[in-house]
């Protein structure tokens, strides 16, 4: 449209009615029937559509796509282009109108999900997407008297976000100050490609697996750790505090509360409250003698072959740290 090329139109004249294709040679200045074109597809009974308009369309007689008047080759054709076409739920697409051509009015229509839905802007701007799936965009221009459309099929692809996070706990008794970091994130589509860590102590890390661990210097300290984990299109990121303890330092901290009982014992104790932590047990000198990870709130210790005496408890979580005496008779 708009150049001296050829150019083959096919539409319907919906007052005779009839259906033909007609051919311009010189840019749409004039029109002639072609036949030939009919032969090729086996029609027959078919003739020029007009000999004042040639419309660029289906057999449906929408006449979609664009018209061009006897004389006028400017013609009128809708067309659009996005900055993008992959987003995430809540990702904005800027649309630029690529029309040609002289019309009166348009109309924009964006899809389920879409913010603005609909547009009468010639450029709309920044249009969100709420709601994940393909997305159908139209543009329909007012023009002459008819509609002029152009309808891009799952134009716009819109994705839900990764849902970051993670766990965590020392490599052992003896490394207290590596910690072992496992990511749990989800994802709904592609599979997450990166995980990018900031370990809270200057220093970060970019993987492509679930599970990776980092040393921090050899003193108790208390770290925010983010991990902000990819797809091709989208991300997610989580934050938590991460306490490192040396356990041979038992303290006298008590950040939050857990239970211990019963107390004085005989042999078992119960201890509550202490889910995701760690939970380390020291002897009357001060010296480590158990440590465990607590996968449950709840977690059963025997103390049958410990001497009698006072025993220390220390538990280690996200909230700090707690410290217990208990007496084995």
């Amino acid at each position: 449209p708009g150049t001296t090329s050829t150019f083959v139109s096919v539409g319907s004249d919906y007052q005779t009615p009839h259906m033909g294709v007609s051919i311009s040679t010189d840019g749409g200045e004039t029109w002639s029937e072609y036949a030939d074109y009919y032969t090729n597809f086996q029609m027959t009974g078919l003739d020029m559509v007009s000999e004042t308009k040639g419309f660029a369309g289906d057999f449906s007689g929408d006449y979609s796509g664009g018209m061009w008047v006897l004389g006028e080759p400017a013609l009128v054709g809708a067309d659009f282009a996005a900055d993008e076409t992959e987003v995430c739920i809540d990702g904005t697409v800027t649309f630029t109108n690529e029309s040609f051509g002289t019309y009166d009015s348009l109309l924009w229509e964006f899809g389920a999900g879409a913010s603005p839905a609909t547009s009468t802007d010639v450029n709309p701007g920044a249009i969100t997407f709420t709601t994940e799936g393909t997305k159908d965009i139209k543009l329909t221009l007012y023009a002459d008297g008819g509609e002029f459309a152009e309808t891009k099929y799952g134009y716009i692809n819109v994705y839900a976000a990764p849902t970051a996070d993670f766990t965590f706990e020392p490599f052992g008794t003896s490394l207290w100050f590596n910690m072992v970091f496992t990511s749990t994130s989800t994802n709904t589509y592609a599979g997450i490609t990166e995980y990018n860590w900031t370990w809270g102590d200057g220093n970060t890390s970019s993987i492509t697996s679930e599970s990776t661990n980092h040393m921090y210097p050899q003193e108790t300290a208390t770290y925010d750790v983010t991990l902000n984990v990819s797809t091709a299109t989208c991300s997610d990121e989580i934050t938590k505090q991460v306490t490192v303890t040396d356990p041979n330092s038992i303290g006298n901290v008590n950040d939050f509360t857990f239970n211990v009982y019963p107390n004085p014992t005989n042999g078992n104790i119960t201890i509550t409250d202490v889910e995701n932590g760690n939970i380390y047990i020291y002897s009357m000198n001060g010296q480590l003698i158990e440590n465990r990870v607590a996968t449950s709130n709840t977690i059963n210790v025997n103390l049958d072959n410990y001497q009698s005496g006072i025993y220390t408890i220390k538990v280690v979580n996200n909230e700090g740290t707690a410290v217990k005496q208990i007496t084995v008779q």
